[in-house]
């Protein structure tokens, strides 16, 4: 169990290369609209909000089992007041399955966009729930329309996000692994798809709703051309959402994994080195940030001004931080945790299916935000914090989604959204 966010010190060792400043969750024609996300919270995840209107995901469904009935798992929509109380019923938006692992949601401009396992059937009347299919439903409720299915029957193979570009377009982005490929989908009138690359062998979107510097690029990386004398290593491709501006960062004989963006920048790892960069420019070894030697690989990262925060392949979560130019590491939680999100200054994080926060900078005991147990879940529906709220779902009750106050200073008892 956790107790102080400072109870003890990793044993680690910490190669610190440099700190670097880092930045810190009118009516359009509808196809045009895309883009704009003014007003709307948290773009992705299970619950998003805009205006005074909320939408959620109402639980979770076992796809293969539930066939054609949405049990839990269709999308909600209910009134909100300033303080997020809710001020009518909940009411379904949409019937079909958006509970599973890829069933995240998200608002552009006039539209909801969430994803749903197929129901349609092979050639044996079998149907095929690993292909993921998009839509997009307009908000006044009166057009649903299709974007984009994935080619393989396998949903655990692919990744995906969403790109504003501009004022006007949106662009959807599909990774299937067992295809190796990156699939473009532009998103208009009339969704336009193109392969902008193939023998992909990793690839690392933009964070959701966020296209502050790295992020408005796609990073993959690929095998060397089969003409290359030296095969030695891999080749790391940056290009924009429409497939253009390819360009090659690294092709050297280093083998460098791609981690994710955060705070504008992409981060990467080669052995036990993390590196950040701002995607600009060739990967170097001037982009070192920090070197972990106690183990190979890193699951979960967040990166601030001041410290990254990091879970790594034994399930602990670490805290390190080189404020004032003094290095320092702590444990935050110990082992089999889940690494969830920062909010506000505060680490959520799930520990044997409870729910806790922490003030990341204090010297202070984690709270247990409620009683109800948590679904450690891992994709795109994941716990989330919403205005006040930390959203998850219930693992005892029916796997339906509730809700508590993210920022009590005792522990309370959460509430069901479906009543």
């Amino acid at each position: 169990m956790k107790k102080s966010l400072y109870l003890s010190i990793f044993s680690l060792i910490l190669v610190f290369a440099f700190v670097f400043p880092l930045i810190g969750c009118s009516k359009k024609k509808n196809e045009k609209s895309s883009n704009d996300q003014s007003g709307i919270i948290s773009n992705g995840g299970m619950v998003v909000q805009k205006g005074n209107k909320l939408y959620f995901v109402g639980g979770l469904d076992d796809v293969s089992s539930s066939g054609s009935k949405t049990i839990n798992s269709a999308i909600y929509e209910v009134d909100i007041n300033e303080n997020g109380d809710f001020v009518s019923d909940p009411q379904v938006f949409v019937s079909s399955i958006t509970g599973f692992e890829y069933g995240s949601l998200f608002i552009f401009g006039n539209y909801l966009y969430y994803a749903s396992p197929s129901k349609s059937k092979n050639s044996q009347g079998e149907i095929l729930y690993g292909i993921t299919e998009f839509y997009r439903k307009r908000l006044d409720g009166k057009k649903t329309q299709k974007l984009y299915s994935t080619e393989s029957n396998d949903e655990t193979e692919i990744s995906y996000s969403y790109y504003p570009v501009g004022e006007k377009d949106l662009f959807l982005l599909v990774y299937q692994a067992s295809l190796k490929t990156i699939v473009s989908i532009d998103v208009g009138t009339n969704p336009k798809t193109k392969t902008i690359a193939k023998d992909v062998t990793g690839v690392v979107f933009a964070e959701n709703g966020n296209l502050g510097g790295a992020n408005k690029y796609v990073f993959y990386t690929r095998a060397k051309d089969k003409e290359d004398d030296d095969q030695t290593g891999n080749v790391v491709v940056r290009l924009l959402p429409d497939g253009s501006d390819y360009t090659i960062l690294s092709e050297n004989k280093k083998t460098y994994s791609l981690l994710c963006i955060r705070n504008d920048r992409i981060l990467y790892s080669e052995n036990d080195i993390i590196y950040s960069s701002d995607g600009e420019n060739s990967f170097s070894k001037t982009d070192k940030l920090v070197s972990m030697l106690a183990t190979s690989s890193y699951s979960d990262i967040i990166l601030n001004d001041d410290y990254i925060i990091v879970k790594n392949d034994n399930d602990t979560i670490i805290y390190i931080s080189w404020q004032n130019g003094e290095m320092t590491s702590f444990v935050v939680c110990e082992a089999d945790c889940a690494f969830l999100c920062e909010n506000n200054g505060y680490l959520f994080f799930i520990e044997d299916e409870f729910v806790y926060s922490v003030k990341i900078e204090e010297q202070q005991t984690a709270l247990k935000l409620c009683n109800q147990k948590a679904q450690d879940l891992e994709g795109y529906i994941v716990p989330e914090i919403v205005g006040d709220y930390f959203y998850f779902i219930n693992s005892e009750d029916s796997k339906l989604i509730y809700r508590t106050n993210a920022f009590a200073t005792e522990t309370q008892d959460a509430s069901s959204l479906i009543k």
